[in-house]
């Protein structure tokens, strides 16, 4: 498999956003080439007993993800691996989640999160300082992905988040596969 799209951001104390039920965050992501998406890699800074639907969405011409969820997956937090962090009181834990779905190149999607229950907090950039004492540090890097969006209502409507170079981060895997044409979603 390799990485399809993804966003990896570092500063020096780490950032998380926060997202009761009903609130919403998205990355538009698109990929290269024809692709076959076989996992998703989120990260938390939590891994209580949170469930969230997490799903793969259309978007519009800006990037505002809209209709049905293409494919989703429902997972608790309490799932997550300890993937990062200081070692103390500042983790990053990793939640795997399958989302098999055939998309086309350069065709923009959406990765969405909505808590169904509990407080998820989802990590906007990793935290610089100590990160390699137990998980190796990636440099950190975005392809592919544009501004994240925030949603208040369960999904229904989205806006920008963050600032103009805000990513939510997040890693999406896959293969180079043919895409049936029933699969391609023009906007």
């Amino acid at each position: 498999m390799v990485r399809l799209a993804y966003s990896r951001q570092f500063n020096l104390y780490g950032a998380a956003t926060s997202a009761a039920p009903s609130i919403g965050l998205a990355q538009p992501f698109w990929a290269d080439f024809d692709a076959l998406i076989g996992e998703a890699y989120l990260f938390t800074t939590n891994n209580g007993d949170v469930t969230v639907t997490i799903s793969i969405r259309a978007t519009d011409i800006n990037d505002m993800p809209f209709g049905l969820d293409l494919v989703s997956a429902v997972i608790n937090l309490q799932a997550g691996v300890l993937a990062g962090g200081d070692g103390g009181s500042n983790p990053v834990y990793k939640h795997t989640i399958s989302l098999p779905l055939p998309i086309p190149k350069n065709v923009n999607y959406a990765i969405v999160a909505l808590a169904s229950s509990g407080t998820p907090n989802w990590c906007l950039t990793f935290r610089n300082t100590g990160w390699e004492i137990i998980y190796p540090k990636d440099q950190g890097s975005h392809n592919y992905v544009n501004q994240w969006r925030r949603s208040e209502d369960g999904g229904a409507t989205w806006y920008l988040a963050g600032g103009a170079s805000s990513w939510w981060n997040f890693e999406i895997y896959g293969v180079a596969a043919a895409v049936p044409r029933s699969h391609i979603i023009v906007t």
